[in-house]
């Protein structure tokens, strides 16, 4: 059964608007959300390797900071002559205390051709003085330990070393006379830690939020590829990227937890918010404009057509139903006019065909039993006439 509501041709349109109206808006939902941030998603994760690239460039360049400070000291005929006969002129005039903390470093260390240690020293940067080196450290620089084979004079190791959890940045360069040439005299090595004031120091050059995590000692040791970041993890506020370091034994050293904020994303959102707000005033102002003419041109002029039809019911035939325009509903005017003044006509002939008769007849609604019609004579007969008898029940008149 039809439901009343849609009974009528105006709820039918109102009914299709609102349906095209809330398809297309789902539409452009969807295709804001997930067509166009995938475009905007494409955008960050650009940004994010670019703010890897920023973080893997920061810490490459504390590797060349610290080897431009190894190579002046190692190509440097003091520091060759050092290596000779250890003198305490040398020592006294440069390895001090300050020396350590203007440059910021952790350790400086002398070895001969034989790989035995001329001069070892480490800066305690907490009661800020020099203290012997930890074991653990000279652990790695022994005389058969690849950082200090020196085939040639171009030779140099930089990598870096997890002691007991705190990382060192170091770099390893053969000792040669200040014309940066033979035979090599030694090893000479600095070392600066990875700690968390370098991290921030970092954070700051870089503009790129990022957090330094440490293998547990006690964990086997795992390999990454080297300076490669993971895949990256999304968050909410957040696309965090990993970057592994390596250590010159090629186990993991630490890893780099890259924060790269979502701005892209955010600004998607409240583009695609904006997007749909517009969509629904503008869609509303076009529907508003399809129901004005819609109302105006079609809906009001058939309710004007309906009205005077039903008006017409009750004049003569030859009466002309009129409506404004020269569409399809002006047509539908003149053509219910042309039926009206025909069917007139052929009850003007039926009628005078009846009275031509000489029995009386009276047509009767069998289903209502009302009288629709009846001839002059049984007119005559039932001595009324026919404006008070049309219209009336049989009963009384004709009917038992």
């Amino acid at each position: 059964m039809q439901h009343a509501f849609f009974s009528t041709i105006r709820s039918r349109i109102f009914t299709l608007l609102f349906i095209a109206f809330t398809i297309t808006l789902y539409m452009t939902a969807y295709s804001s959300r997930y067509v166009i941030m995938q475009g905007f998603q494409s955008i960050e994760d650009d940004l994010a390797r670019n703010d890897v690239e920023r973080v893997r460039e920061s810490v490459t360049n504390e590797f060349e900071k610290l080897a431009s400070y190894v190579i002046d000291w190692a190509c440097w005929d003091d520091t060759y002559g050092f290596v000779l006969d250890a003198n305490d002129e040398y020592i006294s005039s440069n390895l001090t205390k300050e020396s350590f903390a203007n440059f910021g470093l952790s350790f400086i260390l002398f070895f001969d051709k034989e790989g035995k240690a001329i001069y070892a020293r480490s800066y305690d940067s907490q009661h800020k003085k020099l203290v012997e080196p930890s074991p653990k450290l000279l652990a790695h620089f022994k005389p058969d330990s690849p950082l200090l084979s020196v085939p040639t004079i171009r030779t140099i190791h930089k990598g870096i070393i997890n002691l007991s959890g705190k990382l060192f940045l170091f770099v390893a360069h053969p000792i040669l006379t200040s014309k940066f040439t033979g035979p090599i005299n030694g090893v000479f090595v600095m070392g600066k830690p990875f700690d968390n004031a370098l991290r921030k120091s970092l954070v700051t050059a870089t503009g790129v939020d990022f957090s330094l995590k440490v293998p547990e000692p006690t964990l086997p040791p795992t390999l990454h590829k080297n300076n490669v970041p993971v895949s990256f993890a999304y968050s909410k506020d957040y696309i965090q990227s990993k970057l592994f370091f390596s250590d010159y034994l090629g186990h993991d050293a630490f890893q780099l937890l890259i924060n790269s904020p979502r701005n892209v994303s955010k600004l998607g959102d409240k583009t695609t918010v904006f997007t749909l707000i517009l969509l629904l005033i503008v869609g509303a102002i076009l529907a508003s404009f399809i129901i004005y003419v819609l109302e105006k041109h079609i809906l009001w002029r058939l309710k004007t057509l309906r009205e005077r039809v039903v008006l017409a019911e009750g004049q003569p035939s030859e009466t002309a139903i009129f409506l404004d325009g020269a569409d399809e509903l002006t047509d539908l005017a003149n053509v219910i006019s042309e039926m009206r003044q025909s069917i007139g006509r052929q009850k003007k002939f039926l009628t005078e065909a009846l009275d031509s008769l000489g029995v009386g007849i009276v047509m009767v609604d069998p289903e209502r039993r009302i009288i629709v019609d009846a001839n002059h004579f049984a007119l005559s007969i039932l001595k009324v006439d026919r404006e008070s008898i049309i219209g009336k029940s049989c009963k009384g008149f004709i009917c038992p």
